[in-house]
């Protein structure tokens, strides 16, 4: 997991090459002339998706890990909570393993960290990682991101 605002050039040099050139498409891509949904950068690859949703309070949303592709969650617009913990410790598993959405759940843990997102900032979450996106800070409100999916073997190039 790592975090940090788009705005901090000096962050992506901590990053492999293939999340160096996602964020240069964060940074040059208007989300504003785009509609919600899937948009592919390249082809299934690296793709895009974005929503405009509302938050949630914590005790209603599931911790989620993926198996083949990274996210970089990119806040647009608002302000989101989202919880961390590391995949081996005790969590147990809430819904299967969905290969096709690349997405299973867990039982939200009690030993769970916190990122606090304003507009502008960024994590990455590599496979394995569970992350809770979409929290609300302090009630419910409208937020817009663009969850970049990279997959794993790009990470190799």
């Amino acid at each position: 997991m790592f975090f940090a605002s788009l705005s901090d050039h000096q962050a992506d040099a901590r990053l492999p090459k293939v999340l160096q050139s996602v964020l240069e498409y964060l940074r040059q891509t208007d989300f504003s002339k785009l509609e919600p949904g899937r948009h592919a950068v390249e082809g299934d690859k690296i793709y895009a998706n974005l929503m405009s949703i509302e938050t949630q309070p914590k005790q209603e949303k599931r911790p989620e890990v993926h198996r083949n592709y990274l996210d970089v969650q990119f806040l647009i617009e608002g302000e989101e909570r989202i919880g961390v913990t590391l995949a081996d410790s005790g969590q147990k598993v809430a819904t299967e393993y969905d290969a096709e959405r690349d997405l299973m759940f867990y039982q939200t843990p009690s030993n769970e960290s916190e990122l606090l997102l304003s507009a502008g900032m960024y994590a990455v979450f590599y496979p394995g990682e569970l992350h809770t996106p979409a929290c609300c800070i302090d009630e419910p409100k409208a937020i817009r991101k663009v969850v970049m999916k990279v997959h794993r073997s790009l990470l190799d190039n």
